[in-house]
């Protein structure tokens, strides 16, 4: 009778045991992948006000280039995402109406609103798989690109689990064993940050220094970027051998395209924010603009690649840019009402034209972007006829349904 019991209890575990791996391992059978790959990209305090006034920069023809020689090169003079804006979201946390990015990025990535502070848990404290974790279990390639540190909040909240966005010494090593196959950005230098080159390289990554190095990435190349000691300038101030975040996505895109399960790729334009943090226009914009040709890399592969939806979700409005007449979102999309600003920022001013209402995050909504293949639908409550206009202006979802609806998208199941 005690053998019979023990053997019992022996399949009860083998059963358990099988079940766990399997739904660690494999997606259910009513998730169907529809797309192979998926590249996320986030301006960091992006809202709708810095987005028009950086439209009305690039429509008046960019920056100085003679005072700006390094900065991102237009390649048209208006935004891109303007042809593809399929409504907005709520960006409020768990505890807070106005959301930080450590909150706002999990939702982003796992679909579970949060508390300002945490990093890939929920409220409880209970870890949530986001959908790069969701990707390499899938077999998936994966990888992040951010302006700011890689253990930074956002690029965290994809990538890692704690209580704390502050602490960035377990969040980093969190990040630097996690083994993703692309890393660029700020490279070692930033205070506390867990890893090396040396230990990088013993990984099997090659570490890009510069865009030069960037240009040479092959297809399938593990790499980590040190291009800048511990913060990246503002896209305006580049040196000339310092990458772009459109080179930077370029060759992040290289090295992940090629295999047969596809890529999830993250893309932040981090300092918008910190343009909205100073409250300097000039900085804002430039990113912003820089951000927009970075999705024009991201879109010419999706429409050539013909498997890939690019999605773009600001994690909050940061400073409050104040536009004259403006619409329920903050923005104003006649930029004849503020022309003369415009005109400074296009010297390198930091105009007194314009007003901001706070140095911090704001609860205003932002915008969501997207293209897709023919015959993929958007997420449920925003609009099928993508294009800037005040009716998908008006159309609103939240924030933690982008999450599930990539994972479906890409035949994912984050719960499991």
């Amino acid at each position: 009778m005690k053998n019979r019991r023990i053997y019992f209890l022996f399949l009860i575990t083998m059963l358990l045991v099988f079940m766990i791996a399997n739904s660690m391992f494999m997606v259910s059978a009513d998730n169907t992948p529809l797309i192979k790959n998926v590249i996320y990209m986030i301006p960091d305090g992006g809202g709708f006000a810095l987005f028009d006034f950086a439209n009305a920069v690039k429509e008046a023809g960019g920056f100085n280039r003679e005072l700006f020689p390094n900065a991102t090169r237009l390649t048209k003079n208006s935004m891109y995402l303007k042809d593809y804006l399929i409504g907005t979201e709520t960006t409020h946390s768990a505890n807070n109406s106005v959301t930080d990015s450590a909150a706002a990025g999990t939702a982003l990535s796992s679909g579970y609103k949060t508390n300002n502070g945490y990093i890939g848990i929920d409220p409880q404290g209970v870890p949530r798989a986001t959908l790069l974790e969701a990707a390499q279990l899938a077999g998936k390639r994966t990888g992040i690109i951010a302006t700011y540190p890689w253990a930074h909040a956002t690029p965290a909240a994809f990538t890692a689990h704690n209580i704390s966005r502050n602490n960035v010494a377990i969040l980093s090593e969190q990040i630097f064993n996690q083994g993703l196959d692309v890393v660029l950005g700020v490279g070692f230098g930033a205070k506390d940050y867990y890893g090396s080159v040396a230990e990088a390289e013993s990984k099997g990554y090659t570490v890009t220094n510069d865009k030069y190095d960037l240009a040479d990435v092959q297809p399938g190349t593990k790499i980590w970027g040190n291009h800048y000691p511990s913060t990246i300038p503002f896209d305006i101030y580049l040196d000339a051998d310092q990458p772009t975040l459109a080179e930077m996505t370029a060759a992040a895109i290289r090295a992940l395209d090629g295999s047969d399960e596809g890529f999830f790729l993250m893309v932040e334009g981090s300092k918008v924010d910190s343009g909205g943090h100073n409250n300097n226009i000039v900085e804002a914009v430039s990113e912003y603009i820089a951000f927009d040709e970075a999705f024009k890399v991201a879109l010419d592969f999706a429409i050539e690649n013909g498997n890939t939806v690019v999605i773009v979700a600001p994690d909050h409005d940061t400073g409050g840019l104040i536009l004259p007449n403006p619409d329920s979102v903050g923005g104003n999309r006649n930029s004849k009402d503020y022309a003369d600003a415009v005109a400074d920022v296009q010297e390198g001013i930091n105009s007194d034209k314009i007003s901001w209402t706070s140095t911090g995050h704001t609860r205003r909504r932002c915008g969501v972007w997207m293209y897709a293949p023919e015959g993929i639908k958007p997420p449920k409550g925003l609009s099928d006829k993508p294009g800037d206009t005040l009716v998908n202006r008006e159309m609103i979802i939240d924030n933690t349904e982008i999450a599930p609806y990539l994972a479906n998208l890409m035949g994912l199941d984050l719960e499991a």
